[in-house]
């Protein structure tokens, strides 16, 4: 039995990509580059067909599921700059596109997509998959196969019936062997390998000279192994349970989650962890240090404004809180070419770091304190992935804002030098009060009510960490907040959850600016096309 539990380079921080949303540019880029594995040559023809009732549906455009989309078929990852200019590349490839909004038979998931190839020699693929949140991903179907794949490994298909000794041979053969599954589909069989190494293709063609073949890379940066060691806790109280064994450390508890999912060493844990720690400090203070490409002129800038405010006035909120924002909004501008971490939301890493690197400067934390703050946010959020979906699609601005303020809190507790109980009260405070908020992102509206949102999951965390440190008690739970939104999450209507008709986009000016950005989108289109 393989251990499917949230990993936090894969589900947490992750993936590092380029400016855009990590469940509408980053995942539409996997399920691409998964297309064009599946088609096994250069495409040459691309049909993307989504729900006209979706999420994608809903703010095409405003989040790059287009670009993210032509990424994938060409070639490109999520954290490539080059996807800025799929347009032009797709035109320098000769490669036809169209994209579809109809009703979806293949999946009824708000973040579905069918991806169409047809290759140079006249071959064809078809991959139905779906945006599970923050960059993750998962396969329905592949040329009418029912399947399921989430991108954590290499993935062998053998369009063909095994004999049993085959099969038997094959397995034994494969470094790093995971599992198999025979599909059918009509008259038709395909047998799925799972492997946590490329297979050595070479050989497979060999013994099946006449069987068609195509090998699926993994799109996640941690791979999953047969012996992955079970997931160490799901709970706060389990934690903590952990963290004695620890030297009473949370944070060192956290870094053995990870060492147990991904079969690392410690010291390859550390150096990933401070890889998302430079990807982050990049992203609050881009805006603000480097020169930046042309932006998409629908995007919120305030940096130069707040920069001149600060320098001429008091803060009213005072110094710290001024930094927090001051790096908060340049995080919010999405530098072009900048990468960025989502945690969990698109932007949300650089939300999270704003208020984490503020509080370490302005109070002198080392950088080992900043580690530790960043594994006790993975942790957090590692929880609220094992008890629910925390993305708008699912449980609205709760899960993106509220969670993201809730691994902040949380890091700056540990930080500052609190106990598992205060990590729990500033996590369980922060996100009671994000409970219940839609996720209705209006398009073409300078990124309202995004904006207000994430900059109060930013200044607010270091107030819910201040109250925990104080000894204010949250009353309820982490672990059973996580399961309540949840569940607020499955009554929501689907206006309300990322899809761009309810809530804020009801409102006069919000209809306003969506034809403003639908005019401006259309032309931009008619002229890279």
């Amino acid at each position: 039995m393989i251990n499917y539990y949230p990993d936090f380079f894969n589900d947490v921080f992750g993936p590092i990509m380029q400016p855009g949303s990590s469940s509408h540019t980053a995942a539409p880029c996997r399920l691409g580059l998964l297309a064009r594995a599946l088609l096994g040559e250069n495409p040459i023809a691309a049909e993307f067909i989504m729900d006209k009732d979706g999420s994608f549906a809903g703010t095409f455009g405003v989040m790059d599921e287009d670009k993210g989309m032509l990424a994938g078929i060409l070639g490109i990852w999520p954290e490539d700059e080059r996807i800025s200019s799929v347009y032009e590349l797709a035109r320098k490839n000769g490669i036809c596109y169209r994209f579809i909004f109809d009703s979806m038979k293949e999946s009824d998931h708000l973040n579905a997509i069918k991806i169409v190839l047809k290759g140079e020699s006249g071959k064809t693929a078809q991959l139905v998959g779906e945006s599970t949140g923050g960059g993750m991903i998962r396969v329905r179907k592949v040329n009418g196969f029912d399947i399921h794949l989430i991108g954590d490994t290499y993935v062998m298909l053998i369009f063909a019936e095994l004999t049993h000794l085959e099969e038997k041979l094959l397995a034994n053969s494969l470094e790093g062997y995971i599992e198999a599954q025979i599909l059918r589909c009509e008259d038709s069989t395909l047998y799925c390998i799972k492997t946590s190494c490329l297979p050595d293709s070479s050989k497979i063609k060999n013994a099946f000279p006449d069987i068609p073949i195509e090998i699926l890379p993994p799109v996640l940066p941690v791979v999953m192994h047969k012996d992955r060691k079970p997931q160490l806790f799901k709970s706060m109280e389990e934690w903590r349970s952990r963290a004695i064994a620890c030297g009473n450390s949370m944070s060192a508890a956290a870094m053995q989650y990870e060492v147990n999912s991904s079969l690392w060493s410690k010291e390859q844990v550390g150096t990933y962890m401070h890889k998302i720690k430079e990807v982050l400090y990049r992203q609050i203070t881009a805006a603000y240090e480097e020169n930046s490409a042309p932006r998409n002129p629908f995007y919120r800038y305030d940096g130069e404004m707040w920069d001149e405010y600060q320098h001429k006035n008091r803060i009213l909120s005072g110094n710290l809180m001024g930094e927090v924002v001051k790096r908060a909004i340049g995080v919010i501008s999405k530098t072009r070419g900048v990468p960025m971490v989502p945690g969990p939301m698109g932007t949300g890493g650089g939300y999270l770091f704003s208020a984490v690197y503020s509080v370490k400067e302005a109070y002198g934390f080392s950088d080992d304190d900043l580690i530790r703050g960043l594994f006790v946010a993975a942790g957090i959020g590692a929880i609220a992935y094992t008890h629910t979906n925390p993305t708008g699609e699912v449980v609205g601005c709760a899960g993106e804002c509220g969670v993201c303020c809730a691994m902040a809190s949380a890091a700056i507790v540990e930080m500052a030098g609190g106990n598992g109980e205060d990590i729990e009260n500033a996590a369980s405070l922060a996100l009671q009060a994000f409970f219940g908020l839609p996720c209705d992102p209006v398009i073409g509206g300078y990124e309202a009510p995004c904006f207000s949102r994430a900059i109060s999951a930013a200044s607010m965390s270091v107030i819910f960490a201040d109250l925990a440190l104080a000894g204010s008690k949250a009353v309820i739970p982490y672990d059973e907040l996580l399961v309540a939104l949840d569940n607020l999450g499955k009554s929501m209507s689907s206006e309300l959850l990322c899809t761009s008709k309810g809530g804020a986009c009801t409102t006069p000016t919000a209809k306003s600016c969506e034809l403003k950005f639908r005019e401006w989108f259309d032309n931009r289109n008619k002229i890279l096309t």
